[in-house]
């Protein structure tokens, strides 16, 4: 049958597929058009209306879980996303992908395992009027299409039963088919960590958070890149020898922890600039990593004061704990008003 009512089809058949179809196609030609925009914007528009946000309303008024079109649309969406953050995906990234934000994915959702869910739900949800305009002519059969969704649902998600109160609400039926991390190939420690990290509290915010330039949030293409490709487990570089001397992997994690990597050397420099503009606005001349002074294990203090401090004694300050100790020997009221950005730092300082 090719029936279709304001614009859902009504049954199984040639009217479901033609509609999967149509979506099919301007998915293609709206993925087409996403490599051309810089990255952070494309991820936006991909995951928030033109993945499966464009299909939501077909999952929930026709039976498709069956349907051979919705394997090639998440063929299209996982070439789509891989074009956009120029990484390349395995079937063990894309299922990651494919999952929420805040279960650790990047909430490109799998069409092939939303559309059951979202088509118990609409049934669940009008499973009350449709007694109701039915009883008067006897017939309250159940529909086989309810059964054919619930068999599809149970074969990727629990029991039916857990979400027995909340049949009408989508997410209670789609969270029974989110894969636990622990069933990813996550064999090695580092992949175990990177898994719990991604589905803790807030690591994934950056997702949610809209591209405005003005207020330094839209990511550069590269950034968006290795974001991803650490939440995700994706090679993001080439194997080679860091200017430190270690190798670095296929994954680029030596990055985050070499003393000479250029972001380091920012971040560093950066809290030196704060220290000493602290201890400058309270009217003691320092300088910044002063050249000669070494402590026992050979490592150069941050910045020191070039008169006493207090009982005779200069100050030498180092980031970590040493910042804590500084702050709290230099006046409260100095410090907050010579930079306001250290007052949570101040406020938590024991008394």
């Amino acid at each position: 049958m090719e029936m279709t009512l304001l614009g859902a089809p009504v049954q199984q058949g040639p009217a479901v597929e033609l509609a999967l179809q149509t979506k099919l196609e301007d998915l293609n030609r709206a993925m087409s058009r996403l490599t051309m925009l810089h990255s952070h914007d494309a991820l936006v528009l991909l995951k928030n209306s033109l993945s499966s946000p464009k299909l939501l309303y077909t999952l929930h008024t026709s039976e498709c879980c069956d349907s051979p079109v919705l394997p090639q649309i998440d063929a299209a969406l996982r070439d789509g996303l891989s074009r956009i953050l120029n990484v390349d995906l395995s079937d063990d990234n894309w299922l990651q992908a494919s999952l929420p934000v805040k279960n650790g994915g990047l909430g490109i959702r799998s069409v092939t395992t939303l559309a059951p869910s979202a088509f118990l739900a609409s049934a669940a949800s009008t499973l009350t009027l449709q007694d109701a305009m039915l009883a008067q002519f006897g017939n309250t059969a159940h529909d086989p299409a309810i059964t054919r969704s619930t068999v599809a649902w149970s074969a990727m998600a629990n029991d039916v039963e857990t979400v027995s109160e909340r049949r009408h609400i989508l997410k209670a039926w789609d969270g029974g088919c989110h894969i636990e991390t622990a069933k990813f190939s996550a064999t090695s420690s580092i992949d175990q960590a990177r898994l719990l990290a991604a589905v803790s509290a807030h690591p994934g915010d950056w997702l949610h958070a809209a591209p405005i330039s003005s207020t330094s949030l839209r990511l550069s293409n590269e950034a968006i890149r290795v974001a991803v490709g650490h939440r995700l487990g994706i090679n993001t570089c080439q194997p080679h020898e860091c200017p430190c001397g270690k190798q670095v992997d296929a994954r680029g994690l030596h990055g985050l922890t070499c003393r000479k990597a250029t972001a380091r050397q920012q971040r560093h420099s950066y809290l030196n600039e704060i220290l000493w503009r602290s201890i400058k606005r309270a009217q003691v001349p320092a300088t910044r990593e002063p050249v000669g002074l070494f402590r026992s294990d050979s490592k150069r203090p941050d910045g020191a004061t070039q008169i006493p401090w207090a009982a005779g004694p200069e100050a030498n300050c180092w980031h970590g704990m040493s910042l804590s100790l500084t702050l709290m020997q230099t006046p409260t009221s100095i410090a907050l008003q010579s930079l306001p950005e250290l007052q949570p730092i101040i406020q938590q300082q024991p008394s």
